[in-house]
């Protein structure tokens, strides 16, 4: 098997670096790593090393993979993203990473980026792992990899289960930062963030659909940021195939109903609800 089969694509063309949701802690962090990353010449000088060692955690769909992807771009970096659990499932798995990080190192100037790298930098004290050998010997390989990275890299790492990664794995990362799911109540500020430069988006809203919807979000859907994205750049592909670059935050809010299997209906008296298998909510 060669080594590019364990290499996945990302989007080409990624949102800016702003478009990234991050809480206040995360935002901070992540301007001392660019701020590290962008005077890393002149820290070399005095024998210092700029932060390049990123560890994302949290719930799937939170933004961790597209923070990488954005990231990348951002800084100019070569982005090798590296389907970890499929290494794990080879008969030599050290072999593989061997050649990764080899052609990493040789290469500089890259991101190299370990997504759910809990499959195979799974704590080495728990005894329900049955490849515990294998894993401790890979494991231990990683380590060593680590700490010799060439120092125009940079590595991120993702996992859905923190709790279960390694210590020791997670020490050698100079920066850890933690994703959660948005709160429907920032929903609006996240659907802002999202609209393509090239388009226009009105925050005229019918308030009363607006709370039934969130509503219902807060209730029956915990909606992620990845969603989020994809509903806005659902209505303006239909805005492109209708020869417009204007919509309003209401056409998002409306393409969220898919999520809750919903219709929006009004009663005699012009009240709006939702319709959901034929029960009023």
């Amino acid at each position: 098997m060669d080594v590019n089969s364990f290499i996945f694509r990302l989007p080409e063309n990624p949102g800016p670096l702003s478009s990234v949701q991050l809480s206040t802690e995360n935002k901070e962090k992540l301007d001392t790593f660019l701020d590290e990353f962008n005077s890393r010449e002149e820290l070399y000088l005095y024998g210092f090393s700029n932060i390049n060692r990123l560890f994302l955690y949290g719930a799937s769909g939170t933004g961790k993979t597209y923070l990488t992807n954005c990231l990348a771009h951002h800084l100019g970096l070569t982005l090798c993203a590296v389907n970890i659990g499929l290494i794990l499932d080879t008969p030599t798995p050290t072999v593989f990473l061997s050649q990764i990080f080899n052609q990493v190192n040789e290469q500089g100037n890259t991101l190299l980026f370990f997504d759910e790298c809990d499959s195979i930098c799974w704590s080495r004290s728990d005894s329900t792992r049955e490849d515990k050998a294998e894993t401790q010997r890979t494991l231990e390989y990683i380590f060593q990899e680590v700490d010799r990275f060439n120092k125009t890299n940079v590595l991120v790492a993702t996992t859905n289960l923190s709790d279960k990664i390694d210590p020791a794995f997670k020490r050698r990362f100079q920066v850890s930062m933690r994703f959660e799911k948005p709160e429907v109540k920032n929903m609006d500020e996240a659907i802002i963030n999202f609209v393509h430069p090239d388009f226009s988006m009105s925050l005229e809203m019918d308030e009363s659909i607006k709370s039934l919807i969130q509503r219902q979000l807060a209730n029956d859907y915990s909606i992620s940021y990845y969603e989020i994205k994809n509903l806005v750049e659902s209505v303006e592909k239909k805005c492109i195939q209708e020869g417009k670059r204007q919509f309003s935050i209401m056409d998002v809010y409306l393409s969220a109903l898919r999520f809750l299997d919903m219709e929006l209906k009004y009663e005699k008296d012009g009240q709006p609800y939702l319709f959901k298998r034929g029960v009023n909510l």
